[in-house]
């Protein structure tokens, strides 16, 4: 999509609707979790759900034995995976 087509497209909804980011860790997954984005979505907002899968990811990286340094909340490993 071209950076015009983008603008309008966000023109187009822009007053229409209201989304709501909502930014997940793998451990509110649940049942909890999913009603709660349908009754956000319910009362009229849009939900848009960011999951960077930071469990997920670490215990494949375990699994692989795969280290990983945190710094700053940022996962660094070793250049087996570049």
């Amino acid at each position: 999509m071209e950076e015009d087509e983008f603008i309008d497209y966000l023109e187009e909804f822009r007053c229409k609707k209201y989304f709501c980011a909502i930014k997940v860790g793998g451990e509110c997954l649940d049942n909890f979790f999913e009603d709660s984005i349908l009754r956000l979505y319910n009362i009229g907002l849009i939900p848009l759900v960011l999951h960077g899968g930071g469990k997920q990811i670490d215990d494949a990286l375990e699994k692989e034995k795969i280290s990983v340094k945190k710094l700053d909340g940022k996962r660094y490993t070793d250049k087996k995976l570049c």
